[in-house]
């Protein structure tokens, strides 16, 4: 997130997915503020925690929606955030963003800490992030046997009682981006089963357009997510006839009330007239992105199984 690139991206992902809650790992930044979160967010309805990187290395970020969650306990650690509080307003949990040491040793220390932490809390807990191991061979492409690294983090979960649900659409979520590609599942949620007989949650790998990590999300497979938003593009504004086409819709709508329901239903003609000229005229951008954007999103796939030539 040290980029304006990435920032950009993040807010395109909460515009589109409309998340509860956000945890970002690595963001590169050593100083976050409110003004910065609410840009990200898109609205004031936020709140946040932060551990702020060292340099450009390492910071972990959680934003939420003030109206969904409750935070009545925060704990900021350079490796994990940990929040406490009320989720809907009845469900009482613990929420914890974890961005875990490339080091054996260093985890091995993070899992201790954390199940020490654990013990003395009796709510249940959404763990999720970059936890920097594998549980099985078959989450790393050319994995063959199981180390030690591997046989702690699998007890870590265990003593904490926490359940691995399976990811839909992809096997990974990480890649080194060479030649000679290297393949994992190193990000995921686990949950305790209180959170499994309260929601009916399913966990997406998203597709990954500029990070070397795929986005997850973990979301109630019967949420409503409402209409899709209208949407203005800059690429519309290479074309001559596009400001011709928005004035002459604003000009030929003719209504009469108040001042701002005119104002609402002129710029519903042109929302509407924009769209179809999008797509008769000037070629539907949105079709041409999500088209390029499923392509690189199927190659994506493909690598998982097989370099791509």
């Amino acid at each position: 997130m040290g980029s304006v690139l990435k920032k950009k991206f993040v807010s395109k992902i909460i515009k589109k997915r409309k998340p509860d809650l956000l945890f970002i790992q690595e963001t590169k930044l050593e100083n976050v503020d409110l003004r910065m979160v609410q840009k990200i967010w898109g609205n004031t309805n936020v709140e946040f925690a932060v551990s702020n990187s060292i340099g450009a290395s390492g910071g972990i970020l959680i934003l939420w929606d003030f109206e969904v969650f409750k935070a009545s306990n925060i704990t900021v650690h350079k490796s994990y955030i940990i929040l406490e509080g009320m989720l809907y307003g009845d469900f009482q949990c613990v929420l914890v963003n974890i961005y875990a040491p490339n080091g054996e040793v260093q985890r091995k220390e993070l899992w201790d800490e954390l199940l020490q932490i654990k013990a003395s809390s009796q709510l249940p807990w959404c763990v999720g992030g970059d936890l920097n191991e594998i549980i099985e061979i078959d989450e790393r492409v050319g994995c063959t046997n199981v180390n030690r690294g591997m046989r702690e983090f699998k007890d870590f979960i265990n003593n904490m009682e926490l359940m691995d649900i399976p990811m839909q659409g992809r096997k990974f979520t990480w890649t080194n981006f060479q030649d000679l590609a290297i393949h994992s599942r190193l990000d995921r949620f686990l949950l305790s089963q209180s959170f499994i007989d309260r929601f009916k949650l399913v966990q997406w790998g998203l597709p990954r357009p500029i990070s070397d990590h795929n986005p997850i999300m973990i979301a109630d497979d019967c949420r409503d997510w409402g209409p899709k938003p209208f949407r203005f593009m800059d690429i519309w504004l290479t074309n001559p006839n596009c400001l011709k086409v928005a004035k002459e819709a604003w000009e030929s709508c003719q209504v009469y009330g108040w001042a701002g329901f005119v104002i609402v239903q002129k710029l519903r003609a042109v929302k509407n007239r924009l769209k179809q000229w999008n797509k008769e005229d000037f070629g539907n951008v949105f079709t041409g992105l999500e088209s390029c954007q499923e392509t690189i999103y199927k190659l994506d796939l493909v690598a998982e199984d097989r370099q791509l030539h």
